[in-house]
């Protein structure tokens, strides 16, 4: 069969690949992964790429212990905002309409953190890569394959296991295909498997569907004793039956098959000779073999099948241009900070209408100052150590120009004093006023920093606690006199939100310490309480004369910026709102998020002798 080689040669490759695998600075990939904070997430994944996001999905709740969801492009499209959800896109060529609009959709913020792990050279992406997605490019495998995906799929779900798990979970060589195949005269293949061997069971029913070999249904052996037998013992002649085992569940498969051997069907069994994840590798080299095999007793060329006309124009059909966007506007910001789901009805026309009062006072207002939360608002989190981009600069400086007094409230120290000086002109300095360490430290932009290096006798008492917590040798914990800032190690999946739940509730035990926790995309701060980023506005408003507008990116309770966009009822988010229908509303019907969305807000500022009033095409 002419050609039919080149997918023989693909899999005569698995072997290569699987320890070229094993060779890769996987620390990237774990890096993206443990950026998911080991919280909630979605691994987003199509054709052969679906397995290994299943593959991850089941390694994030099983290494992690949050919930994980595996969903297609067209199912992640149209998912409505979720409530603080990571999500990853699996691409191999990340160039597929269907990942482009994934890109899309990650781009609008709502999923975080976000990452896209492909095997293409991330430079090659451009514009398509949004700035605070983690983009995981594996090294290329220098192998072109064909119509079906095999080396690929391969080498992620490898690089997949290794990331998650240790690497010495996997063996040195993989193991030559050795398992009895289904028979190949079947008209339907009824494959059982267990949870753990599920990536497996998708891997084959993408193969022998996209090649239509045979009709191939999905079951693990529990739901099948629920009915479908009923439906296939009608077709025992017909029917062949692949069990997939995993050892935690050898004895349900052993008994499930055992019956069906039993009553006359003919079955076969892969059960992996490598424990844990490492299994589900073995036994998808098995299922790239099957399809092999399959593809030959029907004189299919697996590696180029031919496809339709009408095949190649459903595969570059636009998802984003024939998908109508989820809703992703003001209202339905407030509904997911209310966790009220859909919000239809009443509690929608709550917000509707609070939103038109407050907006309509808003734009009516005279603002004389700004206030700016600056990592996730001025600079993406992601790329907080660089400097704010050369638009966003050019926009904070429009209003310096302009008279108008900018305030800078932020987590951060002296960092961020050195990072401001290098690019607001020296002239503007005593207009700009700062809040270092979520307002422990006020001070304009052309005043020396104070020597804050040496903690507090309360900040002293707080790192002794946190150092008695049980993860305390995951922990990054740094202690200046005002703020003690908590960080979780590379190698370490923690989540921030219940990072901060742990460490306030070790920080409020008798005798309960006078301090608060917040959060920001990437740390645990600890502050005394009576410290704010309040006291930012509330300095900026004086020096202006006037009230201030306040805008920050984690508005919502447990966030940094919350007490400061509660303060007052004008105030932005770029991201995280309350749900308080007074204040804090998100601006944007487009899903933009971080300093892209800043930039819409300021461009929206109409200055006049020092005051301002917001103008500009907003909602």
């Amino acid at each position: 069969m002419p050609g039919r080689r080149s997918y023989d040669a693909e899999i005569g490759h698995l072997q290569e690949t699987y320890r070229n695998v094993l060779a890769w600075d996987v620390d990237p990939l774990r890096d993206a992964l443990l950026r998911l904070g080991a919280g909630p997430a979605l691994f987003i994944g199509t054709g052969g790429s679906l397995a290994v996001a299943e593959l991850a999905a089941h390694l994030h709740q099983h290494v992690g212990g949050w919930p994980a969801k595996v969903v297609t492009p067209l199912e992640f499209a149209r998912l409505p905002p979720t409530f603080r959800s990571g999500a990853v896109l699996f691409s191999a060529g990340a160039s597929h309409p269907d990942a482009v609009a994934s890109l899309a959709r990650l781009a609008t913020g709502r999923f975080r953190p976000a990452a896209l792990v492909t095997l293409r050279d991330p430079a090659e992406l451009g514009d398509l890569a949004p700035p605070d997605v983690l983009v995981v490019g594996l090294p290329s495998l220098g192998i072109r394959e064909g119509f079906l995906a095999t080396n690929s799929v391969l080498a992620m779900m490898t690089a997949l296991v290794r990331a998650y798990v240790d690497d010495e979970a996997l063996p040195d060589a993989l193991p030559a295909v050795d398992v009895a195949f289904p028979r190949v005269d079947a008209e339907r293949l009824l494959v059982l498997t267990t949870p753990e061997t599920a990536p497996v069971a998708t891997d084959l029913e993408t193969r022998c569907a996209e090649l239509g070999l045979v009709s191939v249904q999905i079951s693990d052996y529990r739901n099948f004793a629920h009915g479908r037998h009923v439906g296939l013992a009608r077709r025992i002649d017909t029917t062949a039956v692949l069990g997939l085992v995993s050892r935690p569940l050898e004895r349900l498969a052993a008994a499930t098959l055992d019956v069906l051997g039993a009553a006359g069907f003919d079955g076969v069994v892969w059960k992996p000779r490598w424990e844990g994840p490492g299994g589900v590798i073995e036994l998808t080299s098995a299922s790239i073999a099957f399809a092999a095999e399959l593809a030959r007793s029907q004189g299919v060329n697996p590696a180029r099948p031919g496809a339709a006309d009408f095949g190649r124009r459903l595969y570059h059909l636009s998802l984003r241009r024939l998908i109508p966007k989820s809703g992703d506007g003001p209202v339905e910001r407030k509904l997911v900070a209310l966790a009220a789901g859909g919000g239809e009805g009443a509690i929608r026309a709550v917000y509707e209408d609070a939103f038109q009062v407050w907006s309509k006072q808003l734009r009516e207002n005279e603002f004389g100052g700004v206030v700016v939360d600056y990592d996730g608002t001025v600079c993406s989190t992601g790329r907080r150590r660089d400097l704010p981009t050369e638009s966003t600069r050019r926009a904070l400086l429009r209003l310096l120009d302009a008279g108008i007094v900018v305030g800078i409230a932020t987590g951060r120290g002296k960092s961020v004093h050195h990072d401001l000086r290098r690019w607001v002109p020296e002239s503007r300095w005593p207009q700009v006023l700062l809040g270092l360490y979520n307002g422990g430290v006020t001070l304009r932009l052309d005043d020396a920093l104070p020597d804050v290096s040496h903690p507090s006798q309360l900040m002293t008492e707080v790192v002794k606690r946190i150092t008695a917590l049980p993860l305390a040798f995951a922990l990054d914990i740094e202690a200046r006199t005002v703020q003690v800032t908590i960080g979780i190690r590379p190698g370490t999946f923690a989540h921030i939100g219940r990072l901060a739940e742990i460490v306030a509730d070790a920080l409020g035990r008798h005798p309960r310490l006078p301090v608060k926790v917040v959060t920001s995309g990437h740390s645990v701060d600890v502050v005394p309480t009576d410290t704010t980023k309040v006291v930012v506005a509330e300095t900026t408003a004086a020096a202006a004369g006037a009230p201030v507008l306040a805008i920050g990116d984690q508005g919502d309770l447990g966030g940094n910026d919350f007490e400061l966009l509660a303060a007052s009822p004008w105030t932005l988010t770029v991201d995280r709102c309350s749900a308080d229908p007074s204040r804090c509303w998100y601006l944007d019907t487009s899903g933009r998020s971080g300093p892209e969305l800043l930039e819409i807000y300021l461009d929206a500022v109409v200055p006049t002798d020092g005051r301002f009033q917001l103008m500009g095409p907003i909602p």
